[in-house]
C-alpha cells in the first residue's frame, strides 16, 4: 500500500484546474499531464518558485526555517 503524500508534496491547483474546467485534472488526468506536465514536474516547479529545498530525509528544512517564528 502506498503512503499518503506529505503536505509539502502537494500541488496547489485552483478549482478550474482541479475539477471544474475543461483542462481539469479530474476531467482527464492524461490530458492534464500532456498539457501541464507530470505531478512530479509541477511539484518541482512550485518548489522552485517558492525556493524550497529539502534535505536527504525528504523534509523541506528551508521552508520550515522560514516559517518557524510564526
Amino acid at each position: 500500500m502506498g503512503r499518503k503524500a506529505s503536505h509539502f508534496e502537494t500541488i496547489p491547483l485552483c478549482p478550474e484546474h482541479h475539477r471544474h474546467g475543461p483542462d481539469a485534472y479530474h476531467v482527464s488526468p492524461k490530458g492534464f499531464t500532456e498539457k501541464y506536465g507530470t505531478q512530479r514536474e509541477l511539484l518541482q516547479k512550485v518548489q522552485d518558485e517558492l525556493n524550497i529545498t529539502g534535505c536527504k530525509c525528504g523534509c523541506t528544512s528551508a521552508f520550515n526555517e522560514s516559517f518557524s517564528g510564526l
